[in-house]
């Protein structure tokens, strides 16, 4: 179900593939109000058309760019081929 201002709401838990700045809008150009350190926990709390996500940094919403985080779901993937790899050698 999409907001007002075009956030489709979702929740998932991600990580910081680097440093990455939060942004009080779904820009690079908005203030920055924050930052997540590599590998840090990612509450994303929806996701914008424009390929942001909205997320909770401890009680504040602000925005970061999807490519600059990824899903645990995705990296526990990564995690099993590599040791499915590892065991064919």
């Amino acid at each position: 179900m999409a907001e007002k201002s075009g956030v489709v709401k979702m929740a998932s838990t991600m990580l910081a593939k680097s440093s990455v700045n939060v942004r009080k809008d779904a820009t690079t150009s908005s203030e920055k109000i924050g930052v997540y350190a590599r590998s840090n926990k990612v509450e994303v709390i929806g996701k914008v058309n424009n390929g942001w996500y909205k997320v909770n940094l401890n009680g504040q919403e602000g925005y970061v760019s999807i490519s600059l985080i990824i899903s645990t779901k995705s990296l526990d993937q990564a995690v099993v081929k590599d040791k499915v790899k590892t065991f064919h050698l």
